[in-house]
Parts: C-alpha cells; sequence; structure tokens
C-alpha cells in the first residue's frame, strides 16, 4: 500500500499507526512532505514512539522534537494505544502540535460510545 500511495504523492512521508490486534482495522497516517521530514527507516519506529528528524537543510524552519502513535497520555488504558488511532508530532520549530486521529464509530446500540468518549 505505501508503495502506491507514494506513487501518487512522491514528495511526501508517511508515519503510520495501525491496529496491533486486528490486521487491516484501522489505522492512521501522518503525511509530511520530505523537506520537513527525512526518511524513516524500521528501525526508528519503536511501539509508541517514532524517531524522526528534520533535514539539515530546513532546520531554521522546521524541526520536530517527538513523533508518538497512541494515545501516550497516562494513566490511558493500554487497549486506547493498540487500534492505530493517534499519531501525535511535536514541532520545536515552529512551535506546534500537530494530532492526527481517526476516532472510532459508535457501532450498533451504541456499545462503544464510552471507548469512543
Amino acid at each position: 500500500m505505501e508503495k502506491e500511495l507514494l506513487k501518487v504523492l512522491p514528495n511526501y512521508r508517511p508515519i503510520w499507526a495501525c491496529s496491533s490486534t486486528r490486521k487491516g482495522y484501522s489505522g492512521v497516517v501522518a503525511l509530511l512532505k520530505q523537506d520537513i521530514v527525512q526518511p524513516i527507516g524500521l528501525h526508528a519506529v519503536t511501539n509508541a514512539a517514532v524517531k524522526v528528524k528534520s533535514p539539515e537543510k530546513t532546520l531554521d524552519r522546521y524541526e520536530i522534537a517527538s513523533c508518538h502513535r497512541g494515545v501516550g497520555i497516562p494513566p490511558t488504558k493500554e487497549e486506547y494505544n493498540l487500534e492505530g488511532r493517534v499519531i501525535t508530532i511535536n514541532f520545536k520549530r515552529p512551535n506546534l502540535y500537530l494530532v492526527f486521529a481517526y476516532v472510532p464509530n459508535s457501532g450498533d446500540g451504541l456499545k462503544r460510545i464510552r471507548y469512543r468518549i
């Protein structure tokens, strides 16, 4: 899927968060222009953190302080981090947080309304 995405958007780099419990169930992707973020290898990804850097030539405009997948706010239940629904990118320059979120459906009879809230 990523290869097809990058054919359509060749000047962008994806950061993925996908469900770790059900393949193909849910996920979110942040697409950043390649002048904002360097290539991201598999070694850069841990359970929650994604180690990303801005290219040297653009540090005067863009600098990423951190990137996290999942909600990551204690005492958040681990279940909220298993469905691949949130990516948060903290920019040092400009002073900015970007949050990419996919909010779950409440389901038939509002079964998941508490989870959604």
